[in-house]
């Protein structure tokens, strides 16, 4: 009450239209003001996914058969030529259908997915304060993380009407 009866009367000696100076309000109450934020994040991880069953197909078996029986005609002589092409078109046969139903087998793949992290943070404070006898109230900027005290910083202005 002392500082504002002081403004009070430097003002009035000074031939100026305003004037400003510090002072400080008392607390009453300071209440946070608390906002939801949502921070995305991706996370990913090594997915193994099973081979897909695939059609048989009997081309390999045809082809390797017939490869095969060519291969193994060109061996022996009479009876065991015919046994030969037939020994051939045997193993032929199999290869050719191993090498054209083989599995693939598993493949690892990565997989991203982008997750929300939502959290509530404070954004300022509802403040309530004493200054010169009147209660006021006042929000501080987001910039003003913490909560104010039992003293506020004022900025005073005085000016004629």
């Amino acid at each position: 009450m002392k500082r504002t009866m002081l403004a009070a009367a430097v003002l009035a000696a000074t031939p100026i239209s305003s004037f400003a100076f510090d002072d400080v309000g008392r607390v009453i109450s300071s209440t946070p003001i608390m906002t939801q934020v949502s921070t995305p994040t991706q996370h990913c991880y090594t997915e193994t996914a099973a081979p897909q069953p695939q059609q048989h197909g009997y081309a390999g078996a045809i082809l390797g058969g017939a490869a095969g029986g060519l291969l193994g005609a060109q061996f022996g002589k009479g009876k065991g030529k015919v046994a030969a092409a037939a020994a051939g078109a045997a193993v032929g046969a199999v290869a050719g259908d191993r090498i054209e139903n083989r599995d693939v087998g598993a493949q690892p793949a990565q997989r991203c997915e982008t997750v929300n992290n939502v959290e509530m943070r404070v954004t300022g404070y509802t403040v309530v304060y004493k200054y010169a006898g009147r209660e006021f109230t006042t929000t501080t900027p987001a910039t003003m993380n913490y909560a104010p005290g039992t003293r506020l910083p004022l900025e005073v202005s005085v000016a004629p009407r």
